[in-house]
C-alpha cells in the first residue's frame, strides 16, 4: 500500500533487483517487517534468485572478503608492443590486425605472480569456462591467435601466440596440462582444487553451480616477443 509504488521490496523483487544488478555474489535478506514470515520471504527469493538465500537476524555479523585489485591495462602501450612484433616478422601472414590485450588470474597481485611463471618459461597452459566467454560475448580462442599479456599494473610485457585450444569438461584435465600450467605442486590434484576455486567465482557470477563436468577451453600457448622471452 505505498503511496510511492517500488519503496519496499518482497523477496522476490529483492532477488530480482540483485539478478539485474549482475556480478552478485549473495544475497541476504534484512529489514524484514516482524508481522512478515522470514520463511515466506526467502521462499519468495529463491523463486527468481539462482543460488542460496539467506535472511539477517538481530546480531548477524558477516565478514566480506577484500576485493582483488582491479588491473587496468594500457591498451596503447600493448598495440605498440604487438606492432613492434608484427614489423619484425614482415613475411608473416596475421589473421588479425590487432591482438586482444589480458591479464592472468582476477587481481593484481595473482596477475603478477602467473606472468612471472610465464616469462620464466614455467606456465604455457591457461583454461577458461566457456559460459564465460559466451556471458562476455567473447569468441574463443582461435589457434594461431595472439594476445598481449599484461602484468598486474597493466603494463604489457609478453606477446602470447594460442598453438592449441580445446573444448572439454574441467575433469578431462589431464597431468601434462596441469604440470605445464605452472602453478601450486603442478599435478592434477592442485590444478583441479585451484581451478575449482577460480572457476566457483565465475560460477556464481552466472548464476551456475559449480561442477566438473562444466565445458572450458583448454589452451596451450607460446611467448613470441619480446625476444629475451620467446619460446625457441
Amino acid at each position: 500500500r505505498d503511496v510511492i509504488e517500488g519503496v519496499h521490496l518482497s523477496g522476490s523483487r529483492a532477488a530480482a533487483a540483485a539478478v539485474r544488478a549482475g556480478d552478485v555474489g549473495r544475497l541476504v535478506l534484512t529489514h524484514i517487517p516482524a508481522w512478515n514470515d522470514p520463511e515466506v520471504c526467502r521462499a519468495q527469493a529463491q523463486t527468481v534468485w539462482p543460488g542460496g538465500v539467506e535472511v539477517a537476524t538481530a546480531g548477524h555479523r558477516f565478514d566480506l572478503p577484500t576485493a582483488p585489485s582491479e588491473v587496468v591495462v594500457d591498451d596503447g602501450a600493448a598495440a605498440r608492443m604487438f606492432s613492434s612484433y608484427r614489423a619484425a616478422h614482415p613475411g608473416r601472414v596475421f589473421a588479425e590486425e590487432t591482438a586482444a590485450v589480458e591479464f592472468f588470474a582476477d587481481s593484481a597481485a595473482k596477475a603478477d605472480e602467473l606472468l612471472d611463471l610465464v616469462l620464466r618459461g614455467q606456465k604455457r597452459t591457461t583454461a577458461g569456462l566457456v559460459a564465460n566467454y559466451r556471458a562476455d560475448g567473447e569468441e574463443l580462442p582461435p589457434v594461431g591467435s595472439h594476445r598481449v599479456a599484461c602484468d598486474g599494473s597493466g603494463a604489457p610485457r609478453a606477446v602470447l601466440r594460442v598453438l592449441e585450444a580445446r573444448i572439454g569438461a574441467v575433469a578431462t584435465v589431464d597431468e601434462q596440462f596441469a604440470r605445464d600450467d605452472g602453478d601450486g605442486d603442478r599435478t592434477r590434484a592442485s590444478w583441479l582444487a585451484a581451478h575449482q576455486e577460480h572457476f566457483a567465482v565465475s560460477c556464481e557470477r552466472l548464476g551456475l553451480a559449480y561442477t566438473e563436468d562444466l565445458e572450458a577451453v583448454f589452451e596451450r600457448f607460446a611467448v613470441v616477443w619480446p625476444l629475451e622471452h620467446a619460446d625457441r
